[in-house]
């Protein structure tokens, strides 16, 4: 039992771990995107070129998406250990307090919705600005026409994205592997193997 006790302990800090590398990660990464979008955007604006524009939105892209897979991975980790590690009475119950204390009336510490907000309000300035310097160019409305679509589809998918991020079950909404081990039989022959 000794055994069996160090070996939850050591999974217990290594998700841990893991969840500190990925809090580091993600914000690391939607820090990076987004101060290199800002940058371009300004240069862009500079330029007044359409085509540079572009490159805009897939950085707020690149940023933004990094950051999502980051919390999708990080969620399912806390409902894992949530539901593992912290169902026990003497358990440690370090996301079964949180989530106890962010169900409570005033308490709004949520800001998962700022960075879908700043990555797509990037993206809207530069599809607004590539059509407001689209004139005096050789291909600029063409550089428009595709920065408005890219910047169509981020802002589309990055909210059907977020929207299935919050759809995974929180620490305190009982998870997929919820319902515990099950034993797997091996599968019944057919009534024509049978001697």
């Amino acid at each position: 039992m000794m055994g069996n006790q160090s070996f939850r302990e050591h999974e217990y800090t290594a998700l841990m771990r893991r969840l500190v590398e990925l809090g580091r990660t993600s914000a690391l990464c939607w820090t990076g995107g987004a101060v290199a979008a800002a940058v371009l955007l300004a240069g862009a604006i500079s330029a007044r070129n359409a085509g540079l524009l572009i490159p805009v939105e897939f950085c707020a892209a690149f940023g933004f998406y990094a950051l999502l897979e980051a919390r999708r991975e990080a969620r399912l980790l806390e409902t894992y250990l949530s539901e593992n590690y912290e169902r026990e009475r003497d358990g440690i119950g370090w996301f079964t307090h949180l989530s106890l204390r962010q169900a409570q009336a005033g308490v709004m510490n949520r800001y998962d919705w700022l960075p879908l907000a700043l990555a797509d309000a990037l993206v809207l300035m530069a599809v607004a600005f590539s059509w407001l310097f689209s004139e005096g160019h050789a291909r600029g409305e063409l550089m428009a026409s595709l920065a408005t679509m890219a910047g169509i589809a981020f802002v589309g998918h990055s909210l059907v994205e977020f929207v299935r991020l919050e759809r995974i079950p929180s620490s305190t909404a009982p998870a997929p592997w919820g319902q515990g081990p099950r034993e797997v039989t091996p599968a019944r022959r057919a009534s024509s193997d049978r001697p």
